[in-house]
């Protein structure tokens, strides 16, 4: 069976190169603002079960995360004084809490 009360079976089979293009653009549309990924055509082609493509917008979600992150660290980086990076250099465990 295809659906579990409204969500979709995880071993459900997700469009192929044969499917319609529109359908796959619309999933990818929708995929894209429920998740917040940015989903390609070709990563849908080779995600053929709705488990794989659950994976595939999770580690999408997972790279965003760890390049957000790494954005904030650089930010917080350069927002410090000189004296405060040698204090850091310093005595690094001074900080620790």
């Amino acid at each position: 069976m295809a659906f579990v009360g409204d969500q979709l079976a995880p071993e459900l089979a997700l469009p192929t190169e044969n499917a319609p293009g529109l359908l796959g653009t619309q999933l990818i549309s929708r995929l894209r603002k429920e998740f917040r990924v940015e989903l390609a055509l070709r990563q849908l082609l080779d995600t053929p079960t709705v488990a794989d493509l659950g994976v595939a917008i999770v580690q999408l979600q997972a790279d965003q995360a760890d390049r957000d992150g790494l954005a904030q660290l650089l930010e917080e980086l350069e927002d410090l004084s000189d004296e405060s990076v040698e204090r850091e250099l310093a005595d690094p465990e001074a900080s620790d809490g």
